[in-house]
């Protein structure tokens, strides 16, 4: 049988208010640390689990917010165990899909009112919230874009990765390279995207042409599998700055199996900073992004407009850094 918050009152001989106010977390001046502590123990003595969905229908929030997110690579994975942290203390849970591989993303934007949440968080998913809000105009759904990508009305922590992707080919060139390539997949092949741009202009800038090697997808098997064409066709680049972590990684392996030196003959610089790059038998220098402080910050503006729907526009900007290790240091 379940255990309800009036069970828990009736063993304390407290009122239901205040049982609830302890088991919500809600801070009551009125209410000492002694009977919290009673109450919170009471609770895990009874095999007490909150009721979220009557809750919901009390309160019309359902401690719940949704995770947008392009994919859930390493780097994606990171984002969301920081944001988890960030959530918890305050009582929130969330529900994470992975847009690239829904089958009907675009359905799924248009629909989501129907959904539960009290908010919504989108990871470089621009598109998501753009479709969500033209089918939706009526509908005030908290939402914070973030990350590389990001819709600049409303509530936003972007991060530049243009300055990030200059000063990782103007160090390429500093360390001597002479004919640095862009690695890079499909969707961040054109010109708007900020790695593309901060690598053609950096280039250009050296008085150099830009030379793009394009996989279909970001992922390791795909960099690896590209760089093995690519290089039974053409020279090998001595330099390679690539759209990410995972790409570097792929393009690393396939150098290593062609007998080709990192960083001596081939310098590489990544992006994103995932954990993985310090544990290559060269650490592999990358573009960093300041994920920790981009989550803190999303979920603070997200708390903060489903506390108050109407504070003004909450945007902020954060720079990457270039990190160099091994894998580009030369002499």
């Amino acid at each position: 049988m379940r255990v309800t918050i009036r069970d828990i009152a009736k063993r304390l001989d407290l009122s239901t208010a205040t049982v609830s106010k302890v088991l919500s977390g809600r801070e009551s001046a009125f209410i000492s640390e002694a009977t919290r502590q009673k109450v919170l123990e009471t609770a895990r003595e009874m095999g007490y689990r909150p009721n979220r969905v009557a809750r919901a229908l009390v309160t019309g929030k359902t401690d719940i917010i949704s995770l947008w997110a392009q994919t859930l690579a390493p780097y994606h994975s990171e984002v969301v165990n920081l944001l988890m942290d960030q959530m918890r203390p305050h009582g929130f849970e969330l529900i994470i899909t992975d847009m690239v591989k829904h089958p009907d993303w675009r359905a799924y934007c248009e629909k989501f009112p129907q959904w539960q949440v009290d908010g919504i968080i989108a990871l470089d998913s621009p598109e998501c919230v753009r479709v969500f809000r033209q089918a939706n105009p009526h509908v005030h759904m908290p939402v914070v874009s973030m990350g590389a990508y990001y819709v600049e009305e409303g509530d936003f922590v972007g991060i530049d990765l243009y300055s990030g992707a200059v000063e990782a080919v103007q160090h390429l060139l500093q360390a001597g390279v002479k004919r640095p390539a862009y690695l890079v997949c499909n969707y961040g092949n054109h010109v708007g995207d900020p790695r593309y741009d901060g690598y053609t202009f950096a280039v250009r800038q050296a008085g150099l042409e830009p030379l793009y090697i394009v996989a279909e997808h970001s992922s390791r098997p795909c960099a690896r599998e590209r760089m093995h064409q690519y290089l039974d066709e053409h020279p090998c680049p001595d330099g390679l700055f690539c759209f990410n972590d995972e790409m570097a990684i792929g393009a690393y392996r396939a150098l290593c199996e062609r007998g080709i030196r990192v960083p001596d003959d081939v310098a590489i610089v990544g992006c994103d900073g995932i954990m993985d790059t310090e544990y290559l038998e060269r650490p592999l220098s990358t573009v960093v992004q300041p994920v920790g402080e981009m989550c803190r910050l999303a979920w603070e503006f997200l708390h903060r407009r489903i506390e108050n729907p109407s504070v003004a526009p909450q945007q902020v900007l954060l720079k990457a850094h270039l990190v160099v290790r091994d894998s580009s240091r030369r002499g």
